[in-house]
């Protein structure tokens, strides 16, 4: 009986003091500041966008965030575009 007791009790105090190395691993973490905002205009906010192939005019993808130059779109062809140009919510993009 009493080996039982031991090891019970064995047992909590070692889940107590991983408890208590989680709590302080938490609370002594540093604080971290969010990134900067990159420098480039707001885009205007639409409910979606197009992307469209800029030599063809076909219509690639349409998506809910917004795109600004530079953006990237990798189709489930591989195919690699990027964005050249947005006018309104329709940003034409070209093949990387």
């Amino acid at each position: 009986m009493k080996r039982h007791y031991r090891l019970w009790l064995l047992f909590v105090i070692g889940i107590l003091a991983f408890g208590a190395a989680m709590l302080l691993a938490r609370w002594s973490r540093p604080r971290s500041q969010p990134p900067p905002a990159p420098d480039r205009p707001a885009p205007a906010e639409y409910s979606y966008y197009i992307i469209i192939e800029q030599e063809t005019g076909r219509t690639i993808t349409y998506v809910s965030v917004p795109v600004t130059v530079g953006d990237e779109y990798l189709t489930s062809e591989n195919k690699m575009y990027v964005v050249t140009r947005v006018v309104g919510n329709k940003a034409y993009a070209r093949l990387k």
